[in-house]
């Protein structure tokens, strides 16, 4: 059985990262948003992006990590829910998603099929 509880919170959650039309949509380009998560010190989340039709920005990406609660949060568990948001929301061309906590970092990627500019991604 589906929790509505649980679909509601997904949908403010995603809500919470505010896509916004990117300024150049026909053209790649790489985006990089870095913001401290956790409780530690150490807590470290690093968003790298091809916008397709929309971007973020850095408060967007802050409200939404409050809205996810990271201060619990295992590294693999929270890189994987941020992909996923992010593919969700923003249907990026390519994304990459680093989250170091407690001295552990995970990196998880995605694409669209088909998409490649690997001298973009060599310079990112």
């Amino acid at each position: 059985m589906i929790d509505p509880a649980a679909d509601l919170a997904l949908h403010e959650r995603r809500a919470a990262l505010a896509p916004r039309p990117a300024p150049k949509a026909r053209l790649d380009y790489g985006v990089r948003l870095d913001q401290s998560i956790g409780t530690g010190e150490d807590g470290q989340l690093t968003l790298l992006f091809v916008p397709d039709k929309f971007t973020l920005d850095s408060a967007a990406l802050a409200n939404y990590l409050a809205a996810l609660e990271t201060s619990a949060a295992e590294a693999e568990s929270l890189a994987l829910t941020v992909l996923e948001d992010v593919v969700n929301e923003l249907v990026c061309r390519w994304v990459q998603v680093s989250v170091t906590l407690a001295g552990k970092t995970v990196t998880v990627e995605d694409r669209q099929p088909g998409w490649a500019n690997d001298g973009l991604l060599a310079r990112i």
